[in-house]
Parts: C-alpha cells; structure tokens; sequence
C-alpha cells in the first residue's frame, strides 16, 4: 500500500503591481466567418473603446 503525505503550504495571490495593464479588443462578428480584426493593446481603455465604436460605425459589426 502507497502512503501519500500531503503539505499544506500558506499561500496568497496577488496582481503584480510591476505589470503594466493591457486594454485590447478582438471583432469576432462579421458575415459568415468571424472579422477577427483587433485593435491593438493600450495601457487604457479608452482608444480601444474609440476603436470599437469606429469599427462598428465602418463595418456594421455588432459583436
């Protein structure tokens, strides 16, 4: 018979402030295959939130 020892080790998770944050979208509507274009990473959410309203203005893609 296997003996099994188990450890139980004190833990946190945390978001590592050293990261920079990365805003981006993907298109995944479009006419019968996805558009699949995206808009590129930001370090702010706001030129992607432009970005999508410009898509959707150009293409008529809702999602």
């Amino acid at each position: 018979m296997t003996r099994r020892r188990f450890r139980h080790v004190p833990f946190t998770i945390e978001q590592d402030q050293t990261a920079e944050r990365a805003h981006q979208a993907r298109c995944e509507s479009g006419d019968g295959t996805e558009c699949g274009v995206e808009s590129g990473a930001h370090s702010g959410p706001g030129p992607v939130e432009e970005w999508q309203r410009g898509h959707t203005q150009e293409t008529g893609h809702r999602r």
